[in-house]
């Protein structure tokens, strides 16, 4: 039975109440790196636990013991395991304390699903982020938009000037690092915005928490202007953008309006021969 349990696929490891490692089967060695004969009688936190999370998994640790001294029940988790070499990979385990002699022991069962874990992750960044510019997509916008619609926030709606001239005259390619270009001017200005994310085709959004307006509506229109006054690839003429500002009311938070406003707000500033920062009271 025992070599049995030894050749199991899962990670069979048998704790003592302080978290030492009484029993470690083969799969433990295969997926933690750690031979049996290094890791017998060591505190299991200290080897595969990161630095950084080691205390809180001892006090964890400490808790689950009083629980389940009332209450003998499987306990699973997933945590960020780090391995012998270095690495860190995600782990599933089920832990229970069962009784024995000279005093009760923990025995946890883990697997690996670091590559179920990071392919679920990669699939949810595919579906919040713009695959061309790396930021946030219009699905992803719309969601932090709500969610922050019952704080004090202005909203700016961007748009990229004379886009389709641009590609006509240097190419979809340079079009493409053009979208690029704006997108990491965006987020290296506003480093404390809740969202900056791409629309669709040259059309951008931001969401920023406000504590005054005027000061808002000067980091925005200092954005403009060096914008306009950067060198933008490697192109003879100049880009520049087009913003419509608008703020919420967070007392009659309403995302439809404030986007209508911002909408709004960038159609004026276009009309205005664009390169022009218009801004749209939400009163």
């Amino acid at each position: 039975m025992e070599r049995i349990v030894s050749l199991n696929f899962d990670a069979i490891v048998v704790l003592s109440l302080q978290g030492e490692v009484v029993y470690w089967n083969e799969a433990s060695e295969r997926i933690y790196g750690f031979p049996t004969s290094t890791i017998l009688g060591q505190s299991v936190i200290e080897k595969i636990v990161p630095t950084e999370h080691q205390n809180r998994a001892k006090n964890a640790l400490d808790q689950f013991v009083t629980q389940q001294r009332s209450n003998a029940e499987w306990h699973r988790l997933e945590f960020e395991a780090q391995r012998a070499e270095g690495n860190n990979i995600w782990v599933e385990v089920r832990a229970r304390l069962f009784d024995g002699q000279p005093e009760p022991q923990i025995v946890t069962i883990s697997r690996d699903v670091d590559k179920i874990r990071r392919r679920h992750q990669e699939l949810k960044r595919a579906a919040t982020t713009d695959f061309l510019s790396g930021i946030s997509n219009r699905r992803e916008f719309q969601r932090i938009l709500e969610s922050k619609i019952h704080q004090d926030i202005c909203l700016a709606i961007l748009d990229v000037d004379h886009f389709k001239a641009i590609n006509d005259q240097y190419g979809h390619l340079e079009g493409d690092q053009a979208i690029c270009h704006v997108s990491k001017s965006l987020v290296d200005h506003f480093p404390d915005a809740f969202c900056v994310a791409r629309l669709g085709g040259e059309e951008f959004g931001v969401v920023l928490p406000v504590d005054q307006l005027d000061v808002v509506t000067e980091r925005f229109e200092q954005y403009r202007q060096e914008f306009a006054i950067s060198e933008t690839l490697e192109m003879t003429s100049k880009v520049t953008v087009s913003i419509g500002l608008a703020f919420n009311d967070s007392t009659k938070p309403n995302v439809r309006m404030l986007l209508t406003h911002a909408d709004q707000a960038l159609y004026q500033s276009k009309r205005q021969g664009r390169n022009q920062l218009t801004v749209v009271s939400s009163d």
